[in-house]
């Protein structure tokens, strides 16, 4: 089943277990859920909810044991520009013409 959603920033996490890596995490949330209807960027978020998804993003590796560290939010432009790169990546890898 898929939700339309729609992304409202980015949370910067890095592996701190090899290979050490940045990762970027797409908050999105779901276009035609009234509770956030009025909710446009990551600023209208409240701080409590974000700690919530923080701490779910420490703890959501630790059966494989890796440890994560929060590097920080950013706006849904910065969002938008993660989403619109791992597409345009795709395209290039698994939409060439001819083959």
């Amino acid at each position: 089943m898929a939700v339309r959603a729609k992304h409202k920033g980015s949370c910067s996490v890095r592996m701190n277990t090899p290979p050490i890596a940045k990762h970027v995490q797409i908050l999105a949330v779901p276009c035609h859920d009234p509770y956030y209807h009025e909710f446009f960027d990551i600023a209208d978020l409240s701080q409590h909810y974000l700690r919530e998804v923080e701490h779910f993003f420490h703890i959501y590796k630790d059966l494989e044991g890796k440890r994560v560290e929060i590097l920080g939010w950013e706006k849904s432009e910065v969002a938008a520009r993660v989403i619109n790169e791992s597409i345009n990546r795709y395209q290039e890898r698994y939409h060439q013409v001819g083959t």
